[in-house]
């Protein structure tokens, strides 16, 4: 399978488990992840190429528990799983999420 059409997959899984997908432009910087209120969004920067978007939302993905409960081909699992072995132990851009909460106040969880 090509990478763009991983690359959809990828984006239509983040989508059934929750994401609101916005694509843009962020100057190569990766995009990421965020939960605004109740809403989980996924920024992806447009700048990149294809493999690196992938990367980037696989990143976003193995941190997701609703996953395990998601139809995945093959080739993506393979993604997913490479990305997990390759991460586990580091700090990655995408590891964490910001949370707006209703307040206004802007915050780190896990």
């Amino acid at each position: 399978m090509h990478t763009a059409q991983l690359l959809h997959e990828a984006l239509n899984l983040a989508r059934r488990v929750g994401f609101v997908v916005r694509p843009d432009y962020f100057g190569g910087s990766g995009g990421g992840a965020c939960q605004l209120g109740a809403q989980k969004v996924l920024f992806l920067d447009l700048a990149l190429w294809p493999d690196e978007q992938l990367q980037h939302v696989a990143d976003v993905l193995i941190q997701e528990p609703a996953l395990e409960q998601q139809p995945i081909s093959d080739q993506l699992r393979q993604v997913l799983q490479s990305r997990q072995h390759g991460n586990r132990g580091k700090v990655t851009s995408l590891g964490w999420r910001q949370t707006i909460a209703d307040s206004g106040s802007l915050g780190k969880s896990e």
